[in-house]
């Protein structure tokens, strides 16, 4: 079994429709969306990888 997890956060004034997150599976870059820290993406790389 296996699933995709995708994190994003909008830049201000920016508004994008549903293939944003088709985009963000597929590995694409997607303009307007903001970067997400560091911290969030080891803690979520952390917390599933004890799932698995």
């Amino acid at each position: 079994m296996s699933y995709d997890l995708d994190f994003w956060k909008y830049k201000s004034n920016v508004v994008l429709d549903e293939s944003t997150y088709e985009s963000l599976s597929q590995g694409k870059h997607v303009e307007g969306l903001e970067q997400l820290p560091t911290q969030i993406c080891w803690l979520v790389s952390r917390l599933y990888s004890r799932m698995a």
